[in-house]
């Protein structure tokens, strides 16, 4: 199981840089070869229930990196697949929590209304400016985002809460990056935190007794 996290690591750092050198070949297979390798190690380390979804939601995110990929562009598809791992995401948050911690979920609730009054409702406003008909959908993904960053810190766990935190973080730069404002190296911005908080999200969920 170590060796498989040992690889998700070595791809990952393949893939930033591919994103920062801009070899999009490069990136086509190293991006979606981490979600592929985190799913492996979940589900070698322990296929109990919260372990299962976990791999799950790392499947639909390397279906929505397939469609983010720039040879491919397909962003509605790849909001829809990340919507559906974020929500998967949020379940086995819920099945792997050791009932709610009162403080860590406070916390989650307080940084979750702080990211969408910051960022989710500039990004909601930009996306409905430049594309109309991604209001309604960016401002779903949005709302499930700030439910999955809760979900995080409900488990008690710091590692679940940190991945959950990296993950909403390179959602909040690629969102802004694309509908805000464009700004220099925006993509290995995004890459870097999401490859951070999946790992973390794979690591709490192999460690569950």
């Amino acid at each position: 199981m170590a060796y498989l996290f040992v690889a998700a690591i070595g791809a990952a750092c393949v893939d930033w840089y591919a994103v920062w050198s801009r070899r999009d070949s490069i990136e086509t297979v190293a991006k979606p070869l981490v979600m592929v390798l985190l799913v492996a190690a979940v589900v070698a380390g322990n296929p109990v229930t919260a372990a299962t979804l976990v791999a799950i939601a790392l499947t639909f995110s390397a279906v929505g990196d397939v469609l983010l990929l720039p040879r491919v562009d397909m962003f509605v598809g790849g909001l829809t697949a990340f919507l559906l791992a974020h929500m998967v995401f949020v379940a086995a948050f819920v099945v792997g929590g050791d009932g709610v911690s009162m403080v860590p979920l406070l916390l989650g609730l307080g940084l979750a209304v702080a990211t969408f009054v910051l960022l989710g409702q500039r990004i909601i406003k930009a996306a409905h400016a430049r594309e109309p008909a991604l209001r309604g959908p960016v401002a779903v993904y949005v709302v499930v985002l700030c439910c999955m960053l809760v979900g995080g810190f409900s488990t008690g766990s710091t590692v679940a809460a940190s991945g959950a935190a990296f993950f909403a973080a390179s959602d909040g730069v690629l969102g802004w990056n694309r509908f805000v404002t464009r700004f220099s190296y925006g993509r290995i911005a995004t890459h870097v935190p999401y490859h951070v908080g999946q790992a973390l999200i794979a690591l709490w969920a192999v460690n569950l007794s």
